[in-house]
Order: C-alpha cells, then structure tokens, then sequence
C-alpha cells in the first residue's frame, strides 16, 4: 500500500474479479486511500497539439512544440529554456516528431515517425547522433539502450474492404544500430481478448511486459516470452461520462482533422459534440500511459477527473497499491527515480484557453 502524509478517504468501490489467465488475484474489497500530492516547482510549457514530456534528470525537463516541431528544454532550478529542433528532414530537424525519451546518458532522445529515425541530443540542443529505425516503427518506451514500441502495419487495399484495421507488432530496437532486438505476435492469442490493444503497452524493469485490455484492465507477462499472461481490472475504476474540456478537447481535434478536407459547418461540430457527450471516457489516458518510479512500481495515467485534478493507478507487479491525484488537467507525464513532472493544462482563462506549465513532484515519500 502506498503511503504518505497526505491522504484522501477513497469511495466505496465495488468488489471486482481480477480475471488471470493463470489465476485470480485479490477481488480488491480493501481499495487503498488517495494520495493527494502537491508540486515542488512549476515551470512553462509552451502550446501544442502533442503531449510529450521527458525528464532528463532531477532539474531538466523538456516537451514538444507541434507547431514548430520544436523541442523545448526547461530548468526548474535556473530556469532557462533550450529550444532545437524545427521542421524538415536535415540533421536536428523533424518531418513528424512523435515521441521523446531521456537516454542512458541523459541526452534527449526525439522518435521523428515520418523520417523513421531516431536523434541524440545533449541537454542544450547539440545533436550528437541519429539512427535509422525500422520503417513503421513507434517509440513508447525508452528503457536504457533500447526502444520499446510497436510496428504499425497498414492494411493492404484488399483488406480494406473489411474496414480500416491497422495492426500493431510490439518490438524491441537497439537505440544505436535500429537493429530489431525482439517482436511478437502472439500476444493477442496468449491474451485471448477481443479488445487487447497491442499498441498500450511497455517493457518492464524485470523483463515482463505490460498492455492495455478492454479498457480499464492490464495483461501482465512475467517475461517477455511467456506464454502465459495474467490480467486484472484497477480497482479505482469508476464509468464516467466526459466532462466539458474534455468535450471541447475532442471537438478541437476532431474539427482539425476534418478542416483538411474542407470547412466544417456549426451543425457538424454539434453533432460531433453530442455524440461524445453521450460515450463513457476511455480509462487510460494515452498513448503514454504507462511509466516506472526508481522502485520499479507502475504508474498508469488514467482519465479520472482531468479537470482541477488527475489521477494515476499505481501498481507494484500485478498488486494494486493505490491512486495519486496530482492537480489540473493532465496531459502527459514521465519520472526519473522519485522525480515525477506532469505536463498540464491549467484553467482556461477568460478567453477559453489553458495554458500549459510542467509540476514537479517529489515521490520520496511515498512508500
């Protein structure tokens, strides 16, 4: 169980089956409390479509800029800001930026999913290197010296006839050479959902592996060969419909991408808005949703709330230990040891937007 000198009394929260392949854990009558955190530091965010975040270290963090396909490097303690990148397909530049990470070496580490490559930058903008990886391929976890991530397969003219349905490779690359270290594709039938998603999913420190199922349960695998795999329902769950920024967030984008094709009419953004309105959240807040604290305990971003406050399900293997509320609306978050940052939209001001600042948290004290 999570502690700390913060707690909040949790609701009461019905009993769940935590189905296993391999077995059933605790139905979760006894949900842990709340921990409520507040931030050591906040530093500015610029605006942006996308929401990457990484921490390199105790002191720096950067995000992504998705108009000018910029990266924008921050230091909490002197607070300067290091600002590289831009859009085009030269060395340092990005024809679609689509992850960053922190490598092993604490360089900045951008995915650029349109080139199929991968760029090492120091802290202050220098680029150190670049490495060409499989074509397709997504970063969603950067864990020492290589990537974890998925192979987006598109499908073929003839399988459009049964509809869109792209499918997904979970993979392994070595971050110097893009050489494939690992792929697989038999989870799907190791899980035996209909709804397993393959493209949720990260590595984790023990060697195991875990993926979004159905929502709002995990698959776990004790390595990443198993062949077995064990899945459980968080236990925080809770049915909400979405909430007005959430609303307004779908329509935005919605709006954007349907702008290319030509205008959209007032009576189609009503449209799109009523029918989210009436479509229960999705649970996990993605893509990244999944990250791990210095010990080794999953934290998973969830869409609770995202209005004054966030949450996250902490798991610790396949036990779950509780829930963290950190404030605002998240957007997307990273850790470093007991450092956790959050990327974050405030308020909206009278003008109807939030801005976007990074908090920090100390998690030194959360046992």
């Amino acid at each position: 169980m999570l502690k700390v000198g913060s707690f909040l009394p949790s609701p009461v929260i019905p009993v769940i089956c935590l189905l296993a392949i391999t077995g059933c854990a605790s139905d979760g009558t006894d949900v842990p409390e709340i921990i409520a955190l507040s931030p050591f530091a906040s530093s500015g965010a610029p605006m942006s479509t996308a929401n990457h975040i990484a921490i390199l270290s105790e002191e720096i963090a950067c995000v992504t800029d998705s108009y000018e396909s910029r990266i924008h490097c921050v230091d909490r303690v002197e607070g300067d800001v290091t600002v590289f990148g831009g859009e085009g397909g030269g060395p340092g530049e990005f024809e679609g930026l689509s992850a960053i990470g922190r490598g092993s070496d604490g360089h900045v580490v951008a995915m650029d999913f349109g080139e199929g490559r991968l760029s090492f930058f120091t802290p202050d903008g220098i680029l150190v290197s670049e490495t060409r990886v499989p074509s397709g391929f997504q970063l969603t976890l950067l864990r020492g010296d290589y990537l974890f991530g998925f192979e987006l397969m598109m499908p073929t003219l003839a399988d459009l006839s049964e509809g869109f349905n792209p499918s997904y490779v979970p993979m392994e690359v070595d971050a110097s050479s893009g050489d494939v270290l690992w792929e697989r594709t038999d989870l799907a039938e190791v899980v035996d959902r209909e709804c397993f998603n393959p493209a949720i999913g990260a590595s984790m420190p023990d060697g195991g592996l875990v993926f979004q199922v159905c929502e709002y349960e995990l698959a776990f695998f004790d390595h990443r060969d198993a062949p077995t795999t064990t899945v459980v329902a968080s236990p925080s769950y809770v049915e909400a419909l979405p909430n007005e920024r959430d609303v307004a967030a779908h329509v935005n984008s919605r709006v954007r991408l349907r702008s290319l094709a030509g205008p959209v009419s007032e009576a189609e953004i009503d449209a799109i808005a009523a029918e989210f309105r009436e479509e229960p959240k999705e649970w996990l807040l993605k893509p990244g949703a999944f990250r791990f604290d210095g010990q080794n305990r999953l934290w998973v971003s969830t869409t609770r709330d995202r209005n004054a406050f966030s949450y996250f399900d902490v798991w610790a293997d396949t036990t779950y230990v509780g829930a963290v509320r950190v404030r605002d609306r998240l957007m997307g978050f990273d850790i470093f040891g007991s450092t956790l940052v959050t990327l974050v939209e405030r308020a909206p001001g009278e003008d109807g937007i939030g801005e976007r600042e990074i908090d920090w948290y100390d998690l030194s004290e959360i046992d």
